[in-house]
């Protein structure tokens, strides 16, 4: 006789389960599981986009009651080819070693797309990548974000250099805010925000409804739950008005390292039509903004094709294929295949940057 394997979604009150706990000590180090515990209840408990009865998105496989695997699902809602759809993004991906190759990852991704027709992934593991690709045929083909860095002073490439040849060993020490506000260029309204709920339009920064592209919608609620009130992270939020016709919102972040205080861009919204001259006039007062807080680096992922055209091309950029994206539906020809460059994908859909503020913590 074959032996069971069951996938159920959690309840509410199973993030505080022993079971969850025992499976979770496995993948965080003992002292990170109640961190672990607040994150996870803000990004899926918590979750705008998770119904007031809805259980966890969270699907756990067990064999005689031990838990053997986990599949966890960001709720969203996307546009895809020109119709809304409830999707979802796919983390904590995990089978215990001891019981891979039994068809547990399947049980759990099948159970998954009852709930969430459209799943999507950002920066898997080789193995849940070979899963997602040979077993269920999502898209894939060349599809990356791309990783912009860009050196915001030019005698900060000595100090790279000198960091690459392991001559640098000083680290960086935090260094005080000015206490000067910062002044945009003339013509230029830069201004902070602390709520998105006053912003109506835009928020998607394009036509929903065009067959040819695909995005995580953005909601005042999304954007609140998503910025606002993360358990973790303070990000910073600015208007910015290039141009008297157009408003461009950004998210951005301050990191500091050991060897640099970078400005990450995660996030940003704008009006459909919205002209490159703006975004690049927009993203330079967003830069220069940034050096005069003291960032040594500014960085961003995206898949935004205005934002990329827009940011500076020079000596001191790179751009580069950042982590790979994948998306499918359980009935692949129903599944529009939509090219990498009509995506509008950022950092912040996945909540990637969380993933590098716990490596650096």
């Amino acid at each position: 006789m074959g032996e069971k394997i069951d996938a159920v979604r959690l309840k509410r009150s199973d993030l505080d389960s022993a079971t969850y706990r025992q499976l979770i000590q496995s993948l965080f180090v003992k002292g990170q599981v109640d961190h672990r515990i607040r994150y996870a209840r803000w990004l899926f408990e918590e979750n705008c986009a998770l119904k007031n009865d809805e259980q966890l998105p969270i699907y756990l496989c067990s064999i005689d009651s031990n838990a053997v695997g986990q599949l966890a699902i960001i709720p969203v809602e996307i546009s895809l080819a020109g119709r809304p759809i409830r999707g979802g993004w796919c983390v904590d991906f995990y089978v215990n070693p001891h019981f891979q190759r039994r068809g547990i990852g399947i049980k759990l991704l099948n159970a998954a797309y009852q709930d969430f027709p459209v799943l999507m992934t950002l920066g898997q593991t080789d193995s849940s990548f070979d899963l997602f690709v040979s077993k269920f045929g999502w898209h894939h083909e060349d599809y990356r974000l791309t990783s912009y860095k860009s050196f915001l002073r030019t005698h900060l490439l000595v100090k790279y250099l000198f960091k690459k040849m392991g001559l640098l060993k000083t680290k960086e020490e935090p260094r005080s805010l000015p206490q000067k506000k910062y002044e945009p260029p003339g013509g230029v309204l830069f201004r902070s925000m602390d709520s998105f709920e006053n912003i109506t339009d835009p928020l998607n920064c394009q036509d929903e409804k065009d067959p040819k592209a695909a995005m995580v919608l953005r909601t005042p609620a999304f954007l609140e739950w998503r910025y606002i009130r993360h358990p973790f992270i303070k990000y910073n939020l600015n208007h910015i008005r290039p141009t008297r016709c157009c408003d461009i919102y950004v998210v951005w972040r301050m990191v500091h390292d050991d060897f640099w205080r970078r400005a990450a861009l995660v996030d940003i919204l704008y009006e459909n039509g919205t002209p490159v001259t703006a975004m690049k006039i927009a993203l330079k007062a967003l830069m220069q903004c940034a050096s005069f807080y003291g960032a040594q680096i500014f960085e961003c992922q995206t898949t935004d094709q205005l934002v990329l055209k827009a940011l500076p091309d020079s000596l001191l950029s790179v751009k580069k294929p950042a982590a790979r994206f994948l998306y499918g539906m359980q009935n692949m020809a129903e599944c529009p295949l939509i090219p990498i460059s009509q995506w509008k994908l950022y950092a912040g859909d996945c909540d990637l940057e969380t993933l590098d503020f716990e490596k650096s913590t």
